[in-house]
C-alpha cells in the first residue's frame, strides 16, 4: 500500500475518506478482519484512556481515510465518522461536509469548529441527563445508553436480584458515574480524535490487491483534478496515467465501491460520495481522454510524464530539517548551561497525584493540584512534545516544550493566570543566550513569538494548531536569526549598534525605529489615564485588590502596561497600575521585590508593600511612576509618624528611586529630578535632547549622584 500511495506518483497533498465497503474489496477477507481488530483495539485503547468503558454502549463505524502528512500518504480512521457516531449515539443525525482534504485548503479549520460543536453538543445533553430520574427518560437522549441500563435492569430487577427501590439508588449512582464519564469526553475530545485517527501500519495492507487499488485511486484522482488549478491538476492525472500503466491485469474491476466527485464543478461543496455497482479502466481512460483534449493541460502532463518521484525529493526541505536539528541540539546545550533540566511529564503528574492525596483536607491546595494535574495532562494527550525542561533564573516557574518541527513553547504548569509562548527554536535560542533579558514577560513582544491567553475559549486548539501548522524554511530560519538580535530586549547603545549592523535593511530599520519608541508609548497610557482621572488617596484594600485584577489579566506582572484599559473596571480613584509598576521596578534577579527606604524588607508579594507619593496627592502631588516609591508597611507607617526619616535616609531612598526611573522608564528622569533634585537647573537648563541627558548623567554618574545627596542633605 504504501508503494501505491507514495511512490508510484509525484507528491500530491490530496487525501479523501474511504468507505469501509471500499477498503473491504480491496482487502481480502482474513486482512479485512485484521484490520478491523487493531482499530477495536485503537479505540478501547482511547476509551480506556479517558475513563471510559464498555457500560456505556458506546461504539464507534469508522470509515478510513488517506491523509497527508510528512510528505507522504497514510491511511487512518477518519475524523467526521467518529463525529457522525457520537451524534448518533444520542439520537442526532449529523451531516458534514465532504471530507475530501487538498493541501491547498484550511481543512483542519473546518474539523475544529465541528470539534467544538460536538462538544457543546455534549455540553447540553450532559445538562439534560443531569435532570433524570428514571430510566425510560433516557430514551429520548440515547437510545443506545437506554438500551445498556435496561440489559441492566433486566439482569437485576427481571431476574430478581435487586427491588425497585435497590435499582433506583443504583440507577442514580450509574448515571451520576456515566455524566462524568460524558464530561471527560467532552473535555478530552481533541485528543481522542486525534489518538483514534492516528496513522495506520502499513503492514496492515500488505495483502492489498494492488491492481484493484490502482484502478480505485486513479480514477478518484481524475474526479478530484477538476477542481484543482495547476499544477496540481495535471499532476493528479500525470499520476492517474501512470498508475493505470502500471496494472497488470487490465480486466480488473471493482463491485460496490463509493467515490467522491462534484456535481457543480466551480464549488468545491458540492462534493458528495456516488456508489459505482462496477468499475473499471473505461472510465479513467475516457477521463483521461477528455483532459488531454485540452491543449494547456496535456503540455503540462506530458512534462510531468519526464519526472519520477525521486525526481521531486527536497533537497531544501533536508536542509531545513538539518538546520532545525542544528538549532534544536544548540538550545538543549544552550539550556543546560544556564540550569535547564530535564523532566517527565508522567512523574510530575504522578508525583502531583500523590500530594493531592495528602492534602484532602486543604480545599486551596487540591484546588491548585488538580489545575497542575489537568495543565499536565494537556500536553500529554493533546499538545504532545518530544522533550520537556524547566528550571530556575527567568525560566522559574515556566517549563520549556520542545517539538520535532523546530517550535517551542514556554508555559507554566500551575495552572496560573496569564499566557503561554510560542516560538520557533531560533527565537527560542536567542532568548536563552540574552542575557538582557531577566524575566519572559519580555519576550511578548519580540518579532516571531506568539502568545495564547488560558483565559480564550479552546485555547488547546489554538495552540495546537500553531504548533502543527507552522512550517519553518530556511528562509525564515535565516531571516529571524537576524530579526531577533532586533526585537529582543536591548538598551539604546545597542539599537544604534544594530541599526549600522543591518543599514541596508529596510524591514529591521523598522523593526529598530519601532523599538526605540516602544518604551515611551508605553507609558503614555498611563499618563492619559491620568489626566482623564483625578487621583485620590483610597484605601490599601481597594488598590491591591485592582491590583490583582491586572496580575490576573497577563502573564507576568509587568505586562499591565500593554493590557486594554477598557479590561480593568476600576472600582479606584488612584490608578493602579501605577502603584503596581512602582512596585514591580524594584525587583532583583531572583524576582524579590525591595523597599525603597530601608532596602532590607523583601518579599515576593505584591500586597506586602505600599506605595507612596512623595509630594502627596493632597498637596497637588502627581499620580505618577516618578512621584512614588514603594514602602513596606513598617517605613510607610514611619514616614507619616511623628519621628519621620532623617534627611539622609530620604535622600537615599529618593536615590533608589532614580536608578531605578534611569532603568525602567528613562524618558521619566526629567520629570523626577525637576521635582525632586536640587540640580535640576543645572542638569537640564541647556540640554533639551533626552540623548544628551542620559550620556551626560552616564559621563557624571558619580558626581552627579554625590551632589545629589550633599544637596539633598544640605537643606534645612
Amino acid at each position: 500500500m504504501d508503494e501505491v500511495l507514495n511512490e508510484l506518483g509525484l507528491p500530491n497533498e490530496v487525501g479523501f475518506e474511504i468507505s469501509k465497503n471500499t477498503i473491504r474489496s480491496l482487502l481480502t477477507s482474513e486482512s479485512y478482519a485484521q484490520l478491523i481488530d487493531v482499530v477495536k483495539s485503537k479505540f478501547n485503547k482511547a476509551t480506556s484512556n479517558i475513563g471510559l468503558d464498555e457500560s456505556l454502549n458506546l461504539a464507534i463505524l469508522m470509515d478510513f481515510t488517506i491523509k497527508f502528512k510528512g510528505g507522504r500518504k497514510n491511511i487512518a480512521v477518519d475524523e467526521f465518522s467518529i463525529i457522525k457516531s457520537i451524534y448518533d449515539y444520542f439520537n442526532t443525525e449529523y451531516i458534514y461536509q465532504n471530507d475530501v482534504h487538498f493541501g491547498l485548503l484550511d481543512n483542519n479549520q473546518y474539523l475544529n469548529e465541528e470539534i467544538k460543536k460536538l462538544q457543546d453538543f455534549l455540553r447540553e445533553r450532559i445538562k439534560e441527563l443531569r435532570n433524570i430520574t428514571n430510566v425510560n427518560q433516557l430514551k429520548s437522549i440515547s437510545k443506545s445508553l437506554y438500551d445498556s441500563y435496561m440489559m441492566a435492569y433486566n439482569d437485576k430487577v427481571v431476574d430478581g436480584n435487586f427491588t425497585l427501590f435497590e435499582w433506583n439508588i443504583f440507577f442514580q449512582k450509574e448515571i451520576n458515574l456515566d455524566i462524568e464519564r460524558f464530561q471527560r469526553l467532552k473535555t478530552w475530545m481533541e485528543s481522542f480524535i486525534k489518538e483514534l485517527t492516528s496513522p495506520l501500519p502499513f503492514s496492515l495492507f500488505s495483502n492489498i490487491n494492488k491492481d484493484k487499488t490502482k484502478l480505485f485511486l486513479a480514477a478518484q484522482f481524475l474526479l478530484l483534478a477538476i477542481l484543482l488549478t495547476e499544477p496540481n491538476r495535471s499532476i493528479l492525472i500525470r499520476n492517474s496515467i501512470e498508475l493505470i500503466k502500471s496494472i497488470e491485469d487490465k480486466n480488473v474491476n471493482l463491485s460496490n465501491i463509493f467515490l467522491w466527485q462534484c456535481e457543480d464543478l466551480s464549488n468545491v461543496n458540492t462534493l458528495q460520495r456516488v456508489e459505482y455497482k462496477k468499475l473499471n479502466l473505461q472510465m479513467p481512460l475516457e477521463l483521461i481522454n477528455l483532459y488531454l483534449k485540452q491543449e494547456d493541460i496535456k503540455k503540462t502532463v506530458d512534462v510531468l510524464l519526464s519526472y519520477s518521484n525521486q525526481d521531486f525529493k527536497n533537497d531544501d526541505l533536508s536542509n531545513v530539517y538539518n538546520k532545525l536539528n542544528e538549532l534544536i541540539q544548540g538550545a538543549l546545550n544552550e539550556a543546560i548551561k544556564i540550569g535547564l533540566k530535564d523532566v517527565n511529564l508522567n512523574d510530575l503528574k504522578q508525583e502531583a497525584l500523590k500530594e493531592l492525596g495528602d492534602t484532602l483536607d486543604n480545599d486551596k491546595k487540591q484546588l491548585k493540584l488538580k489545575s497542575y494535574i489537568d495543565r499536565i495532562d494537556m500536553f500529554l494527550h493533546c499538545l504532545k512534545p518530544y522533550k520537556v525542561q524547566t528550571g530556575s533564573g527567568k525560566f522559574k516557574n515556566f517549563h520549556v516544550f520542545y517539538y520535532e518541527n523546530g517550535m517551542v513553547v514556554l508555559d507554566k504548569l500551575n495552572g496560573e493566570y496569564g499566557s503561554l509562548y510560542i516560538m520557533p527554536i531560533m527565537i527560542y535560542l536567542s532568548i536563552l543566550k540574552n542575557e538582557n533579558i531577566k524575566n519572559l514577560y519580555e519576550v511578548r513582544n519580540i518579532l516571531g513569538v506568539m502568545s495564547v491567553s488560558h483565559r480564550k475559549n479552546n485555547w488547546q486548539i489554538e495552540v495546537k494548531n500553531l504548533i502543527d501548522s507552522h512550517k519553518i524554511t530556511m528562509e525564515e530560519i535565516e531571516f529571524l536569526e537576524k530579526a531577533s538580535e532586533v526585537s529582543l530586549p536591548v538598551n539604546d547603545e545597542q539599537l544604534q549598534s544594530l541599526k549600522k549592523q543591518y543599514k541596508d535593511n529596510d524591514f529591521l530599520q523598522m523593526e529598530i525605529k519601532r523599538k526605540e519608541i516602544e518604551r515611551k508609548k508605553r507609558f503614555e497610557e498611563i499618563d492619559e489615564e491620568i489626566k482623564r482621572d483625578k487621583a485620590s488617596e483610597c484605601s490599601k484594600d481597594l488598590l491591591d485588590d485592582e491590583e490583582e485584577q491586572i496580575i490576573e489579566e497577563v502573564d507576568e506582572p509587568n505586562d499591565f502596561l500593554v493590557i486594554n484599559d477598557s479590561s480593568i473596571q476600576s472600582k479606584v480613584t488612584r490608578n493602579p497600575k501605577v502603584s503596581l509598576f512602582t512596585k514591580l521596578r524594584t525587583k532583583d534577579d531572583q524576582g524579590m521585590m525591595h523597599c525603597d527606604l530601608c532596602g532590607e524588607f523583601v518579599s515576593f508579594d505584591t500586597r506586602n508593600f505600599e506605595a507612596h507619593h512623595i509630594i502627596p496627592l493632597a498637596n497637588n502631588g502627581v499620580d505618577n511612576v516618578y512621584n512614588t516609591v514603594c514602602l513596606c508597611g513598617n517605613c510607610h507607617n514611619r514616614i507619616h509618624s511623628k519621628v519621620p526619616p532623617t534627611m539622609f535616609e530620604i535622600a537615599w531612598m529618593l536615590q533608589r528611586v532614580r536608578e531605578r526611573i534611569i532603568k525602567t522608564t528613562p524618558f521619566y528622569l526629567q520629570n523626577f529630578d525637576r521635582l525632586f533634585n536640587p540640580n535640576y537647573n543645572f542638569l537640564y537648563g541647556s540640554i533639551d535632547n533626552y540623548d544628551e541627558e542620559m550620556r551626560y548623567y552616564e559621563n557624571n554618574k558619580e558626581n552627579e549622584d554625590r551632589n545629589f545627596l550633599v544637596e539633598w542633605n544640605s537643606k534645612k
